[in-house]
């Protein structure tokens, strides 16, 4: 047994571990490289973000002996790609970028997942919700309102920042996923931030952004609440 997969195996026995799959042939064929490359979807502004895994970094580092890496993402797409082609063997996905993953890599597997402390929109526990913000002061005081506006999502990949909103926020107002024969334009801005920022700055009317991100921006208060999806658990994944 590798000194990766033994550190796998000791958070399975601490009940870290969601998913594990593995045969004793997949076992044998397991790689073991000299160092680790870690990385992270985009979710909000990474540099920051990246503290908030140095104690995971670290056990990680502690348990295999090994280096760690971060690859600094510049998409969803660019962090899955870097699973799938090898370059990239520990990554935090969503729930929608793991299934796109996935399907392009059956052996990427769930290990471990964690849960969040209650925060002004983010209730305790694993789940987490989308939610849709304007600016505050704007005349978008109800989602009728936004009928014919800009509406900025965070990346294809993205769950509260595109699966989501097509597949809950749509319905809601008769046009299915098509969000685009509700909203004149939906433009995909990159990342939560880039999407929250570009609300602040007028550049689009709303955004749908993940709710644990959402409080950072509208602590100025310069962008406010509108809806929000039902949470996202993890065993919904």
């Amino acid at each position: 047994m590798t000194v990766l997969k033994r550190f796998l195996a000791g958070l399975a026995t601490a009940g870290a571990i969601v998913a594990y799959a593995g045969s004793s042939q997949a076992a044998e064929e397991c790689k073991n490289p000299d160092s680790l490359v870690f990385s992270i979807i985009p979710t909000e502004e990474t540099t920051q973000e990246l503290g908030i895994y140095k104690p995971l970094i670290d056990k990680i580092k502690e348990k295999t002996g090994k280096s760690v890496e971060f690859f600094m993402p510049t998409s969803y797409a660019s962090v899955i790609e870097g699973m799938v082609n090898g370059w990239v063997q520990i990554g935090v996905h969503g729930p929608n970028s793991y299934v796109l993953a996935k399907e392009k890599d059956p052996k990427l597997e769930v290990f471990a997942t964690y849960t969040k402390a209650k925060g002004h929109f983010q209730e305790e526990g694993p789940g987490y919700k989308a939610v849709l913000v304007v600016k505050t002061g704007s005349k978008f005081d109800s989602i009728e309102k936004l009928k014919g506006s800009v509406l900025a999502l965070a990346d294809p990949a993205s769950t509260s920042g595109n699966l989501l909103p097509r597949m809950v926020f749509g319905p809601l107002v008769g046009v299915g996923p098509d969000l685009e024969k509700y909203f004149s334009k939906v433009v995909y801005s990159g990342g939560h931030d880039q999407s929250a920022l570009a609300v602040e700055e007028g550049r689009v009317d709303a955004a749908c952004r993940i709710c644990h991100a959402a409080f950072s921006l509208m602590t100025a208060p310069k962008t406010r609440l509108e809806c929000s999806s039902s949470p996202i658990e993890p065993a919904n994944r």
